[in-house]
């Protein structure tokens, strides 16, 4: 309720500079600047820092290949194991593809191809079949076949 009111009278008092210009030095609103280098943010955070890396030295785990990378990369290290990482996954990819996907495309254009060449070869063997039924399966003369109107 304290606030609804100080904003009212902050809000009545706007033309003549608020309720700090009437109290002058006697003013209750302070605002700290926290953000400041020597801010008690600035310093909260400073220590939480310090705190993480000393937690990290305690804590007697290390990586091994962590270490060697800072050691041989500096501060590129997160870019370059970054990179490296990614390489390895696109050939994993690669191999993982050329050892069972290409096979299996191989395998399955092979028998598209077969079956194909075998209906081609049964659809010529019906055309053939089918003038060897016309040609004995009437008697009827060639003349009487070839009537002229």
């Amino acid at each position: 309720m304290a606030v609804q009111n100080r904003m009212s009278l902050d809000m009545l008092l706007a033309e003549k500079g608020g309720v700090c210009s009437m109290f002058g030095e006697q003013c209750c609103t302070f605002i700290p600047n926290n953000t400041a280098p020597d801010g008690s943010v600035s310093k909260a955070l400073a220590g939480l820092r310090t705190l993480s890396e000393q937690m990290a030295e305690d804590s007697g785990v290390s990586n091994p290949l962590g270490d060697w990378a800072a050691r041989l990369f500096g501060r590129w290290k997160h870019f370059v194991m970054s990179a490296l990482i990614s390489i390895a996954t696109f050939f994993a990819i690669l191999i993982t593809c050329g050892c069972c996907c290409i096979p299996c495309a191989r395998t399955l254009c092979t028998r598209l191809i077969e079956t194909t060449l075998r209906k081609e070869q049964f659809s010529e063997r019906v055309a053939q079949m089918a003038l060897l039924q016309y040609e004995g399966g009437d008697n009827k003369s060639d003349d009487e076949d070839c009537a002229v109107f």
